[in-house]
């Protein structure tokens, strides 16, 4: 698993750092999934890495707990898991804060507003239209962050482990 584990660590970090780019442009007011809607497809690409990795990790070492970090990544990973999945609880508590009120939408007419399961709540101007496409983009990406770093320490731990 050592050579399928250093191919992996590739794909992992171009898609972690793809995570944390989104992430980094939604606090300066910028929505990369409203500008680039094919984004989207990060969902999939980060569940897909990281049920490979922690399925061949498994596969590699049936006997290990499942627990975090893995067996044969270095010891700073654990820290850096630790942190960002704290990280994720902040991310996500002020994710749901921030849109209590609803999700912002466009109107047919051209307008933008706030709704609320389909119930119009109020009209926005496009600055907060874009503003809150933003803190979703920030919101979303705050857990592809997390998993996609739980893949890459994952291909780490299988690049790392020499016995296989």
């Amino acid at each position: 698993m050592f050579w399928l584990g250093r191919l992996l660590v590739v794909p992992t970090a171009v898609v972690f750092l793809l995570c944390v780019a989104i992430h980094l442009a939604s606090f300066f007011g910028y929505g990369a999934i409203e500008a680039f809607p094919v984004l989207w497809v990060t969902h999939a690409v980060v569940l897909v890495l990281l049920l490979t990795t922690s399925g061949l990790t498994r596969a590699n070492s049936p006997a290990e707990d499942g627990g975090l970090p893995p067996s044969h990544a270095p010891e700073w990973i654990g820290g850096f898991l630790l942190a960002l999945f704290l990280y994720l609880l902040v991310n996500t508590g002020f994710f749901i804060y921030l849109t209590l009120e609803g999700r912002a939408v466009r109107m047919d007419d051209g307008s933008y507003a706030i709704s609320n399961h389909g119930d119009f709540v109020r009209s926005i101007t496009l600055d907060e239209y874009r503003l809150a496409h933003a803190r979703e983009a920030r919101g979303v990406s705050g857990f592809w962050i997390f998993f996609s770093a739980l893949a890459l320490a994952e291909s780490i731990s299988l690049a790392c482990d020499r016995t296989s």
